[in-house]
């Protein structure tokens, strides 16, 4: 029996979501289920899905993926059999996936993971959409929103059979994302024993809203000029956000880091962490929220997307209006709480993911996916 994961995921560390398939392959390899990774480019840490026994095949991203990114998927599923081809970021392989259901004779069961809604930004991408994922849904066996958000507007938008959809949420590894010292990187990065650190661990992309960071910021360090801000990751809008950080004053105490490999070393450092979307963003809830936590480390996030949904002020996750000024009126007051109450919330957030949230109980779920939804008759 073969599974086939087809992610658009080519990030230069294996991340949550790798060792998160890691997770996967274990839980299935008892079942005498095999498991195929494709990916668009081969990275150092492929290595360890080697390692664990899994296939690993290179196909390139493009958009559309090409014929002949089809037909290396077609060989793939007609060489070894797959039962199912499970879709995780990139709506080029969800076609590619959809065109080797209909081209090939074994007419692999499609799982597609949403980890993000349909809605766009603009009405012409979202009805072009709509008539694209309604034909999906068509050939489409299990539809995995992983939020609650997602399934909502799915359905609402009335683009899914009800019927198909299961929601379930990311997950992350407890045992690399755990309490730690933070004095390696104090040092490393020059902060001083008794400066305050709040952190941001997201990609610089329009739609995480760095500029919602950067005003808060402002106001945070104009009350106490003893707080730094530490902001983790890469990508288009960094540059434009380093000159914005000066031109408002405050570059002097933010540290860009662009790509940190053991993050969770920056967690360990921070007294909290901030988490910012677009208004039309966020459906999902970022893997920056369930590290933080994880870390027993409290969050301050707008009151927009997933987040609300699953996590209360009494898991150490704050929800405020999406403006700087409630941003910072409750960071202020967070870093001013007694310590005692700080770890108390942040205990309680690490308990949280313990119990919902980690990669263990992803896999888990996936696996029972496959087994009741699409494999009943094979693994009987």
């Amino acid at each position: 029996m073969t599974i086939l994961e087809l992610a658009m995921y080519n990030a230069d560390f294996l991340g949550s979501f790798g060792e998160s398939i890691l997770a996967l392959g274990k839980e299935l390899r008892p079942k005498n289920i095999r498991m195929i990774v494709v990916l668009p480019e081969l990275k150092d840490w492929c290595q360890l899905f080697k390692e664990e026994g899994f296939i690993v095949e290179i196909i390139p991203m493009g958009y559309p993926i090409g014929v002949k990114g089809i037909l290396k998927l077609l060989n793939l599923v007609n060489k070894y059999q797959v039962k199912v081809i499970h879709t995780h970021f990139g709506i080029e392989y969800s076609l590619a996936a959809a065109m080797v259901h209909l081209i090939s004779l074994l007419h692999p069961n499609l799982v597609w993971h949403w980890r993000g809604g349909p809605a766009r930004p603009n009405l012409v991408k979202r009805v072009a959409g709509s008539v694209m994922y309604k034909f999906l849904d068509t050939l489409v066996s299990v539809h995995i929103p992983n939020s609650d958000l997602i399934k909502e507007q799915l359905l609402q938008y009335k683009i899914v059979t009800p019927s198909k959809v299961a929601v379930i949420y990311n997950g992350i590894n407890p045992d690399r994302f755990k309490p730690q010292e933070g004095l390696s990187i104090r040092n490393e990065l020059g902060i001083g024993s008794n400066e305050l650190i709040i952190g941001n661990i997201r990609n610089f992309r329009s739609r995480v809203n760095h500029k919602l960071i950067m005003d808060t910021a402002k106001l945070v360090i104009s009350g106490n000029k003893n707080v730094r801000f530490i902001l983790v990751g890469d990508g288009p809008t960094r540059a434009e956000m380093e000159k914005y950080a000066n031109t408002i004053g405050i570059g002097e105490k933010i540290i860009f880091t662009g790509i940190v490999q053991e993050v969770e070393k920056v967690y360990a450092v921070c007294n909290l962490t901030i988490v910012s979307y677009e208004p039309w963003c966020g459906e999902s809830i970022c893997n920056a929220v369930y590290e933080s936590l994880c870390m027993e480390k409290i969050v301050v996030i707008p009151n927009i997307g997933s987040t609300p949904y699953v996590f209360k002020e009494k898991d150490g996750v704050f929800i405020v209006p999406l403006n700087p000024e409630a941003m910072a009126e409750k960071v202020i007051e967070l870093l001013n709480m007694d310590l005692h109450s700080l770890n108390a919330y942040g205990k309680r957030g690490r308990q949280k993911v313990l119990e919902q949230f980690t990669t263990e109980k992803w896999a888990k779920r996936i696996a029972n996916i496959y087994a009741k939804t699409l494999l009943s008759k094979s693994l009987v």
